[in-house]
């Protein structure tokens, strides 16, 4: 099995997860934000052991 990297969020992305959550506080919804930013993040977490997943755009290719 592969090794995994590192993964450093940018402090703009932090700042926009904030924003986020500030969001559907403000719409009295902070559950709806607390979980759509957990999977945002779960989700990054996965590229550090999985960095081929999704799929590669033709143009990059």
């Amino acid at each position: 099995m592969a090794g995994t990297i590192s993964i450093t969020f940018a402090g703009s992305a932090v700042q926009d997860l904030e924003y986020m959550l500030a969001y559907y506080a403000d719409q009295a919804m902070p559950q709806v934000g607390g979980r759509f930013v957990a999977e945002i993040i779960a989700d990054i977490e996965l590229l550090s052991s999985q960095p081929r997943m999704g799929r590669m755009v033709p143009e990059f290719e």
